[in-house]
């Protein structure tokens, strides 16, 4: 790969730091919303597992974030036409995708484990009060029961549960006259595994779907989140395009590709507009010190030192080109080239200055060659010219 000039560098620098600033922003973010997600989760085992692994995420993300400096960050736009930062975003997709996928999971097992263990629970409360053919010692156990256990963990919760179960089991057996708590104690058992029973095609593909869905739904949020925050500074009409895009139901990866291609095209019209009026401005100020005084300012900043001459200055992508121009009364004779070279040396001379002073504060200027010999002097014959303005006024 090539290597880049101090000016293309320059050109990227405000452009690198607002884009890195926007990832870190974009990392932070995701890693609230996923810990925030991850307390849908009610039990502490398993929630702790995830924001372990959001904390790894966060890890991961700024490590890759780290090594897209502004030389790499300039070598990729200007020579492969790529922006680095893309991949920061895809990283957070991916990643945040695969845990908020496993917060559905993980939510959903605990969800269910905690049902048939609080349907059990309420079952067991009925011995506690009133008469009973239990011991003391099964009555102190289901007291001592900790609840709050299913909070922590709920494996180990239905563990405990479990040999409760067992001792009332034990009990039931032991007793004489207890056929009419069998029925009881089969509903508080702990549901044996069964047979997996056939599924038709129809029950599969509805699962499959709404696996699908729940997938897509987790994407799509994290998509949205990282364009919302992107399109903060954006003007218009780029962010009524954003808003267009996060009003989808749901958002996809292309959507997400569409929305940098634009983004990243903005952001570097934006530095190299920026970057140009700068330049202009150092030119402008440059030239204002050696006595040239400012006409007008359009595609050509027009100068005046010297009355009759003219220079028109134009800047455009870091190159600079020149015109030295002369009003004059009449076609020009041999004598006027001679003489009006010299003046075309004095200004290549002062050109060459400006530049010279550019490149010590650390811009990189290419330009046209300003050798006198090979610099035409532009004639504006005023005759011709003031032809030429009364005819425009008369179409007026």
């Amino acid at each position: 790969m090539s290597s880049v000039s101090v000016f293309q560098i320059k050109a990227h620098r405000k452009e690198y730091n607002q884009k890195r600033q926007e990832s870190l922003k974009a990392i932070d973010n995701i890693r609230k919303y996923l810990t925030k997600q991850s307390q849908q989760i009610r039990e502490e085992k398993r929630r702790n597992k995830i924001l372990k692994r959001i904390e790894e995420l966060h890890k991961n993300l700024q490590s890759t974030l780290q090594e897209i400096d502004l030389h790499f960050y300039t070598e990729m736009k200007v020579h492969l036409k790529k922006d680095p930062f893309v991949r920061v975003y895809y990283s957070i997709e991916m990643y945040s995708k695969e845990i908020i996928k496993q917060i559905e999971r993980d939510k959903a097992y605990v969800e269910e484990k905690r049902k048939k263990l609080d349907k059990m629970i309420e079952k067991i409360e009925t011995f506690k009060g009133g008469e009973t053919i239990f011991s003391q010692n099964v009555l102190q156990k289901i007291s001592q029961f900790d609840k709050s256990l299913a909070e922590k963990d709920i494996e180990e919760a239905e563990k405990q549960f479990k040999k409760i179960i067992q001792m009332i089991d034990k009990t039931v057996k032991e007793e004489k006259g207890l056929k009419k708590l069998e029925k009881l104690l089969s509903n508080l058992k702990l549901e044996e595994p069964e047979v997996k029973k056939s599924v038709s095609l129809l029950e599969e593909e509805k699962k499959l779907k709404e696996e699908r869905e729940r997938e897509l739904k987790g994407r799509s949020l994290a998509i949205k989140m990282l364009i919302k925050s992107l399109s903060e500074e954006l003007p218009q009409p780029f962010k009524s395009e954003a808003e267009k895009i996060t009003e989808k139901p749901v958002l996809s990866t292309q959507d997400l590709s569409d929305f940098l291609i634009k983004y990243s095209d903005w952001k570097e019209k934006q530095a190299l507009q920026n970057l140009e009026k700068e330049l202009k401005e150092k030119i402008k100020s440059n030239l204002e010190e050696k006595g040239y005084t400012l006409i007008s300012d359009g595609v050509f900043m027009l100068f005046s030192r010297k009355e009759g001459y003219k220079v028109a200055v134009k800047v455009n992508n870091g190159k600079v080109t020149s015109k030295f121009l002369r009003e004059i009364d009449h076609p020009p004779s041999e004598y006027d080239r001679i003489k009006d070279t010299e003046e075309l040396k004095i200004w290549c001379r002062d050109q060459e200055e400006v530049f010279n002073q550019l490149k010590k504060e650390g811009i990189m200027v290419s330009q046209v060659t300003n050798i006198p010999d090979l610099m035409d002097i532009n004639y504006e014959i005023k005759e011709k010219k003031e032809k030429k303005i009364k005819e425009l006024t008369k179409e007026d």
